[in-house]
């Protein structure tokens, strides 16, 4: 939920004195009720808050109402104030900051140790007169500081890895949070146009049942018939109430989550169809898997173990076990980045067997409402010339409002197919 939501529910529920109207429209309104408090009566609109808060002190708070959406506007909101990308940059501040303390110090060690080499050597040029516990404490104080060193050199390589990889997993999830919200809006789309073929089928239905009651009461259709043809608008006006409620409900959902308020008047623009033209893979698979954030980060996992075996095997303390488990660190990362190459090589392949299969249902689709058309046209003949009645013609054009949303629906998977290969090309395999 976004700020604005939060602190707009929590005003509401800190006015007592303030109660909802609700019109004829179903949306509510905000009625001014006097209160009596101590004797005093509190003018409409006027409301005293307790420990007489200083007008300055209260900042009106407003929450946007929007009629429309857009892709475009969509994309906009879903980045804006995201709590996970907020997580991740608050995440890669801290590292940040902890990476400066430990840089920090670094540098503060570096000057011990100098300063313990410089008392070492004035201590060689003394010969004699420094005993021989001065200079193995001077020793071992510079052993401790160089364990000390080296330890801290591990923890900046690790911290700078993770910076790296707080990075590109940033980007992944801005980019995954685009694909995400783009598939919702385009499901919500689908979801929209098929139900207006629904209620363009049940009221074509139901002028059927009409007609077919004439027959009923002239004694030329049974009983149970009839009875099953109203049945069967019973359930299909179940069926659109549920599908609509269910709309509803992920509309109001998807509204949450972009942080807007929403309303039963909200709307949904559609996408802009221009020619869809097939997608082809144009950069190599190869260039495609190195430009991705899961390969660069991989490859930052491998530079950090191999940066940490380097460490083990040049510190003369390291057993044989470390420095062996140190180089099977490595290999096992390498291998990691194999299996991801090829499995991202196969989801390559795969997206644009998709992209084709997509673009395929497309033009059959575009053939199916062809079909369509010159068999309404027929029939359009066939009602002019009285062959068939208004009824039966009408009745029959639905298959053509069944061949475009067909197509409709075709064009909007292919949509969101495409905005997969912008992803891929994003980096997210």
């Amino acid at each position: 939920m976004k700020k604005g939501t939060a602190l707009g529910l929590a005003l509401m529920l800190a006015l007592p004195s303030m109660s909802t109207v609700a019109l004829a429209d179903g949306v509510e309104e905000i009625e001014d009720v006097n209160v009596t408090e101590d004797g005093e009566n509190i003018e409409d609109g006027e409301i005293v808050l307790e420990g007489e808060l200083e007008e300055e002190g209260l900042e009106e708070i407003e929450m946007e109402l929007i009629d429309s959406l857009s892709l475009e506007t969509v994309l906009d909101l879903a980045l804006e104030d995201n709590y996970s990308l907020l997580l991740l940059n608050y995440q890669l501040e801290l590292l940040e900051s902890q990476t400066g303390g430990t840089s920090k110090d670094y540098g503060e060690t570096v000057f011990d140790i100098r300063d313990l080499e410089r008392t070492k050597k004035r201590l060689q040029k003394a010969g004699g007169s420094a005993s021989f516990a001065e200079r193995l404490q001077i020793q071992n104080q510079l052993e401790a500081l160089q364990d000390k060193i080296d330890a801290v050199e591990d923890a900046l390589d690790q911290m700078e890895s993770g910076q790296l990889s707080l990075i590109y997993s940033e980007e992944e999830a801005k980019e995954n949070i685009k694909m995400a919200t783009t598939a919702t809006y385009i499901q919500l789309l689908m979801g929209a146009e098929q139900q207006e073929l629904q209620q363009k089928a049940l009221n074509l239905k139901e002028k059927e049942v009409a007609m077919k009651k004439r027959r009923y009461d002239l004694g030329l259709l049974s009983r149970d018939e009839h009875s099953k043809e109203l049945r069967e608008i019973e359930r299909q006006e179940i069926q659109l109430a549920l599908d609509k409620k269910e709309w509803d409900k992920n509309l109001a959902e998807f509204a949450l989550d972009l942080g807007i308020v929403y309303h039963p008047d909200l709307t949904l623009q559609p996408l802009n169809l221009e020619e869809l033209e097939l997608i082809e893979q144009e950069t190599e698979t190869q260039e495609l898997i190195e430009n991705s954030f899961k390969y660069k980060n991989q490859l930052n996992t491998i530079e950090l173990a191999e940066k940490q075996r380097t460490r083990v095997h040049e510190d003369e303390d390291s057993k044989s076990y470390d420095k062996n488990q140190a180089d099977i660190n490595v290999k096992i990362e390498k291998e990691k980045l194999e299996q991801l190459k090829v499995d991202m090589a196969i989801s390559i392949r795969q997206l644009f067997y998709d992209v084709e299969d997509g673009f395929q249902a497309i033009k059959d689709a575009e053939r199916e409402l062809k079909f369509a058309k010159e068999d309404d046209q027929t029939l359009k003949r066939r009602y002019e010339l009285g062959l068939v009645s208004r009824a039966d013609y009408e009745l029959a054009s639905i298959r053509l409002d069944q061949a475009e949303l067909s197509l409709g629906l075709a064009k909007d998977a292919y949509v969101l197919l495409t905005k997969k290969v912008e992803l891929l090309e994003a980096g997210v395999i």
